[in-house]
C-alpha cells in the first residue's frame, strides 16, 4: 500500500477504472484510493496544489511516460481552480467509500435506496472529522486550501451526517449537501434549533474559489441531460434520487428554495429545452407555481415549460 500511514507489504491493493476513465489504485484494507498525480506526491514529493501541480507534476508525468501535451499557460485562478475540482474530488470519493454509520443504514433503508446505487451517486458518510481532514492532507492538499474552500466544515463532514455529492454539468464534484440525521425540529427557549438544522451546504460565499454556484445547479442534471426529454425538475435531493431509483433517469432537483432564471440557463446552456415543474399539490405548492409563472417564467418564450401537481399520500 503507498499509504505512508499503513504498512502493508501484502497484495491488498487493486487497479480499477471509475465512470470517467481514469484509473485510480485503493486499498482494500485502508480505503485509500489514488489517482497518478496523488501517486506521484506520495512516492516522489511532486506538488498536489498551486502552480506547481502543473508545471512539476502533470508534466513531469507526461514528459515520464512520453506523453504529448499542449497546456496554454494557467493563471494562478486558474491554476486554483483546477486544484479545487481536484480536491472535491477526492473527498466525494472519500466519504462514497467509507462504510455507512448505523443512522445512514436507518435513513436509506427507509427509503429504499440500494447502498451500492447510493455509492455510484456519491452518497456517503464522515464517520470521523479528524480521519477525513488526515486524508486529504496525505493526498496533498495544505490545511490552508482546505479551509478557503470549506472542505473543513464540521457541518457538513460530521458523523451525524448523510452527505449528498453535488455535481456540475459534467459530473464533476463540485458541493455536499449534508442532512442531519439527528433533526427533530425542535427548538430550546431561545429559538435555536437543539440538534441543529435539517440540511448543512458547502459555503457559497467566503470561500476563495466558488466552482458550487448553488443557485444555478440542478442536482443529477449530469445524469438527466442525455435522457429522452422532457426533464422532471422536482425541490429535494432525496425525490430526485427516489425517482432516479425507480427508473425515471430524465429527473433533477432544484436544491433550493425555488426554480430560477439561473437554472433555467443552466436547462439552455445543456440543449433543455422541455421541462416539467413537479409541485406539491397542496395550497404552497399552488402559490410556489403562480410566483414561479409572475416572477420567473412569464419571459420565458423558448422553454416548453409545464406543471404536475403531486398528491398527498393517504
Amino acid at each position: 500500500c503507498i499509504n505512508p500511514k499503513h504498512d502493508d507489504r501484502h497484495p491488498s491493493m487493486s487497479m480499477f477504472e471509475p465512470e470517467d476513465g481514469s484509473p485510480l489504485v485503493h486499498c482494500l484494507s485502508c480505503n485509500f484510493s489514488a489517482d497518478i498525480f496523488t501517486a506521484a506526491h506520495i512516492l516522489e514529493h511532486k506538488p498536489k496544489v498551486g502552480p506547481g501541480f502543473i508545471s512539476d507534476n502533470v508534466l513531469y508525468l507526461a514528459d515520464k511516460y512520453n506523453i504529448e501535451i499542449s497546456i496554454k499557460q494557467l493563471t494562478e485562478e486558474e491554476v486554483y481552480e483546477v486544484n479545487t475540482y481536484d480536491a472535491y474530488k477526492v473527498a466525494a470519493e472519500y466519504i462514497s467509500s467509507m462504510e455507512y454509520t448505523e443512522l445512514a443504514v436507518e435513513e436509506l433503508e427507509s427509503r429504499k435506496w440500494p447502498v451500492e446505487k447510493c455509492r455510484e451517486h456519491l452518497i456517503g458518510v464522515c464517520p470521523s472529522y479528524e480521519n477525513f481532514r488526515s486524508y486529504l492532507k496525505l493526498a496533498g492538499f495544505t490545511a490552508r486550501f482546505l479551509d478557503d474552500i470549506d472542505l473543513s466544515n464540521k457541518y457538513i463532514f460530521s458523523p451525524d451526517n448523510l452527505i449528498f455529492t453535488v455535481c456540475d454539468d459534467y459530473g464533476r464534484p463540485v458541493g455536499f449537501a449534508a442532512r442531519n440525521l439527528k433533526y427533530d425540529g425542535i427548538r430550546d427557549d431561545n429559538n435555536r434549533l437543539i440538534n441543529g438544522p435539517k440540511f448543512n451546504n458547502t459555503k457559497t460565499t467566503g470561500v476563495k474559489c466558488n466552482i458550487y454556484r448553488k443557485s444555478e445547479r440542478l442536482y443529477l442534471l449530469d445524469k438527466a441531460k442525455d435522457k429522452k426529454p422532457p426533464l422532471f425538475l422536482v425541490e429535494g435531493y432525496g425525490d430526485a434520487l427516489s425517482l432516479n431509483f425507480a427508473g425515471l433517469e430524465n429527473v433533477a432537483a432544484i436544491g433550493s428554495l425555488e426554480l430560477s432564471e439561473h437554472h433555467l440557463n443552466t436547462c439552455r446552456r445543456n440543449g433543455i429545452y422541455d421541462v416539467v415543474v413537479c409541485l406539491d399539490g397542496d395550497s404552497a405548492g399552488q402559490s410556489k407555481a403562480r410566483a414561479l409563472l409572475d416572477n420567473v417564467l412569464r419571459n420565458v418564450h423558448d422553454i416548453k415549460i409545464r406543471f404536475i401537481f403531486l398528491e398527498e399520500e393517504k
